[in-house]
């Protein structure tokens, strides 16, 4: 079952996705797109960066490990130029204790492992646009 959203609602919803893999990026694009959501993707840290000075999203989904800058640095830099309650949903393969603790004290709102089953993601997703602080792991 997917997450149910009012199409209004949905219609201003901008989605960041940042892989540093073509096909992740192209399936979420699709996959978000389909759920309604306006997607922006980026291959790297510097590129996400780029798009969200010129348009802030309402959510950003990273991976951790991507060559040009890793998620962690990414939510650093995000968080360091005032996007505090930008709500940021790490998705990743790396299971290490010392990214779950850094992803927390910066604030991400949840902490999902690839591969992620879709309408898990959607009711994060929901959750984490909805205001509710989600971090499962």
């Amino acid at each position: 079952m997917r997450a149910i959203c009012y199409k209004g609602e949905m219609d201003r919803r901008l989605v960041l996705v940042v892989d540093d893999d073509h096909g992740t990026r192209t399936t979420m694009q699709d996959l978000l797109s389909d759920e309604g959501y306006e997607v922006l993707t980026a291959g790297n840290a510097q590129q996400a960066l780029k798009l969200a000075a010129a348009r802030v999203p309402d959510i950003v989904l990273t991976d951790l490990e991507m060559a040009g800058g890793d998620g962690i640095s990414l939510i650093h830099h995000l968080r360091d130029r005032g996007h505090h309650d930008l709500p940021i949903v790490v998705l990743t393969s790396k299971r290490v204790a010392d990214s779950v603790e850094e992803a927390r004290r910066l604030g991400v709102h949840a902490y999902l492992y690839k591969p992620v089953d879709v309408d898990h993601l959607m009711g994060h997703m929901a959750n984490v646009l909805a205001g509710e602080h989600d971090e499962e792991r």
